[in-house]
């Protein structure tokens, strides 16, 4: 099972966290693998109930995505889906 699908703890979320920084400094904020390891730590901060956090990186994913890859990449919509799903399930929660 991979590290998502297990939930994740706190071990694994600090290793998430350190991907996103690297890959902005390396490859730039709308770089597709860029946009991966963010849309990755979100997952896992939904995961582990950080629904905030999650948002915010999600809604930066999506903002990212659009400007580098375009409104009408799928990735794009896939970002979308992603972001709109965590508001709602944080809604359900609230």
């Amino acid at each position: 099972m991979g590290l998502l699908g297990a939930g994740c703890g706190k071990t694994q979320v600090a290793l998430l966290e350190r991907a996103p920084t690297y890959c902005e400094r390396v490859f730039g904020d709308d770089h597709p693998d860029t946009l991966t390891t963010r849309n990755n730590l979100a997952a896992a901060y939904q995961s582990a109930g950080r629904f905030a956090e999650a948002i915010a990186l999600y809604e930066r994913t999506f903002t990212d995505s659009e400007r580098g890859l375009g409104a009408d990449h799928p990735h794009s919509a896939m970002y979308r889906e992603l972001l709109i799903s965590a508001r709602n399930r944080l809604r359900r929660r609230s």
